[in-house]
C-alpha cells in the first residue's frame, strides 16, 4: 500500500534477512552450494524487484542502501533503468555510485544508451573522472561484452581522463573484435597516454591474442613502467608467446614489487 510505507520497509528488511546470507553462500568453494544459493537468490529476485525499486524512493537512506545492495546481488535486468535514474538523481554520492555499479553488474546491452547519456558530452567522452558515478558507468560499459558497446568503448579510450581511457581499453579487450588491435597498440606504445591506460591496453592485447599482440607485448615487457611491464608479462602468457618462461622468470626477480606480483600471477596462469 503506497500510503503505508511501513509495510514496504518491513518487507525490504525481510528480503535483506533472506538474501544477504545467500549472497555469502554464492562464494562457497563447493559448486553445488554456490549454485543452490544463486538459484534461491533468483527466486527471491522474481518477487523482490518491485518493492526494492519502490524503496529507492524512500526518504530513509538505510532503505535505499539495502535496496541497492540487494538489487546488485539479485541482478534482475528490469532494475537497470531505475538504478541508472537513481544514480543520476539527487541522492547521496556514495549511494549513487553504488547504484550505477549495480546497473553495470547486470551486463545488459539494452542499458548502453543510458550509459552513453552519462559518459558522453556532445558526442565526446567526458574528461573529468572526479565523479565516481561516471567511472562506475564506464565500468558498466566495459562489462557488457556486446558488439554494440564497441563504439562507446572507443570513445572512452579517446577521453582525457586516465581511468576512463583504461576502462575503455579493458572493455575492448573483452570483445573478440580484431579491429580494436590497432587502437590498443597505439595506446600501449605511446607514453603520453599514461601508465594506467597503457597497462590496460597491454592487458587487452593479451586477451585479443594473435602474433601482432605478442610482438607488442614482448616490447612492453622490457619497459621501465612497472604497471605496463606487469600487464605485458601476463599478456604474453595469455598469447603463449615464444620464450615466455624466460620473460616470467626475469619478472619474478625484478626489483619492483608490482612487477613481481604480476609475474607471480603470470606464473600461476602459465602452470
Amino acid at each position: 500500500n503506497p500510503q503505508r510505507p511501513l509495510y514496504r520497509r518491513l518487507l525490504v528488511e525481510l528480503y535483506g534477512a533472506l538474501a544477504l546470507p545467500l549472497v555469502h553462500r554464492t562464494l562457497a568453494e563447493d559448486p553445488a552450494v554456490a549454485a543452490a544459493a544463486r538459484e534461491a537468490l533468483g527466486r527471491i529476485g522474481e518477487r523482490a524487484v518491485k518493492p526494492l525499486l519502490d524503496a529507492l524512493g524512500d526518504d530513509r537512506e538505510e532503505q535505499q542502501r539495502v535496496a541497492i545492495e540487494l538489487l546488485s546481488r539479485i541482478r534482475n535486468p528490469g532494475a537497470g533503468p531505475a538504478l541508472i535514474a537513481y544514480a543520476t538523481g539527487p541522492a547521496a554520492p556514495d549511494l549513487r555510485a553504488r547504484a550505477m555499479i549495480a546497473a553495470g553488474a547486470l551486463g545488459d546491452p539494452a542499458l548502453l544508451p543510458r550509459f552513453e547519456g552519462v559518459l558522453l558530452d556532445q558526442g565526446r567522452a567526458r574528461a573529468d573522472e572526479g565523479d565516481p558515478v561516471v567511472v562506475a558507468a564506464a565500468w558498466g560499459v566495459a562489462r557488457v561484452r556486446h558488439p554494440r558497446a564497441r563504439g562507446l568503448l572507443v570513445a572512452l579510450v579517446a577521453s582525457e581522463a586516465p581511468s576512463l581511457r583504461a576502462l575503455g581499453a579493458l572493455g575492448l579487450g573483452l570483445l573478440p573484435d580484431p579491429r580494436s588491435r590497432a587502437l590498443l597498440v597505439d595506446v600501449a606504445r605511446e607514453p603520453g597516454w599514461g601508465p594506467l591506460p597503457r597497462a590496460a591496453a597491454a592487458d587487452a592485447l593479451g586477451r585479443l591474442g594473435g602474433g601482432a599482440s605478442a610482438d607488442v607485448l614482448t616490447e612492453l615487457a622490457a619497459t621501465a613502467d612497472p604497471a605496463v611491464r606487469g600487464a605485458a608479462v601476463l599478456g604474453l602468457v595469455r598469447v603463449r608467446a615464444p620464450d615466455v618462461d624466460r620473460v616470467v622468470a626475469d619478472a619474478l626477480v625484478a626489483a619492483d614489487p608490482e612487477v613481481q606480483r604480476a609475474a607471480a600471477a603470470a606464473a600461476a596462469l602459465l602452470a
